[in-house]
């Protein structure tokens, strides 16, 4: 299984700390894979820039496994999860990934925080923000593709919070991720909630490579 997710979007302050406390590996390993439940380093390469369906522009994937990802990898017995977040060429989140931007003096905090969101501000200004999630699956000569797009990861965020939020009488005393108690079809129905939508398609990615952004 290959995951992707690719996000255009204006940064606040606290999701550009967010991301840049993220590349400390708090949340995940860069560069591995999960294989038959283990976290294995090393073990996926960065996409060279290419055009991929359903993109509205070219993309460098860089493999990141979150910690939630490989938990619910193995939750699911997926033999093999590779995941990538996608960046378009001007793109300062991968301008930062590429300097190793937080492990320079100053570079973390609110400081860092303010500047990245300021140049990502530029960048994305007068582009249509969207968050796309593309899921392929091969197993054997079976092969789906889950097909998520929504005009806002806040809203998204917001949707999945109350959803949440709504389940919390119906679970017992104690930490829970929301991966293990939210019914997919609750998931799906966040995602219509912040105006996105979701398909499943047949086949590989690859058979869909003359597919343009928005068109199904």
């Amino acid at each position: 299984m290959t995951a992707y997710a690719a996000t255009v979007e204006q940064l606040t302050s606290g999701s550009a700390e967010d991301f840049l406390s993220s590349l400390g590996g708090g949340h995940g390993t860069a560069g591995a894979a999960l294989v038959h439940g283990a976290v294995v380093p090393r073990a996926v390469t960065r996409l060279p820039a290419q055009r991929l369906p359903f993109l509205p522009d070219e993309v460098t994937g860089i493999p990141f496994l979150s910690h939630d990802a490989a938990v619910t990898g193995r939750r699911l017995g997926i033999g093999e999860l590779r995941c990538y977040q996608l960046f378009d060429d001007n793109s300062p989140v991968l301008a930062a990934l590429n300097s190793r931007l937080p492990h320079d003096a100053g570079a973390g905090g609110p400081a860092g925080a303010d500047q990245l969101r300021s140049v990502a501000d530029a960048v994305v200004a007068g582009r249509s923000a969207y968050q796309i999630f593309m899921v392929e699956s091969v197993d054997g000569d079976r092969a789906e593709i889950a097909l998520a797009r929504v005009p806002s990861t806040y809203a998204l965020t917001a949707a999945v919070l109350a959803a949440t939020v709504r389940a919390l009488d119906d679970l017992p005393p104690g930490g829970h991720r929301a991966a293990d108690v939210l019914a997919p079809q609750l998931v799906v129905d966040c995602v219509r909630a912040a105006g996105g939508q979701v398909w499943t398609l047949d086949g590989t990615l690859s058979a869909y490579a003359d597919v343009e952004a928005g068109v199904i």
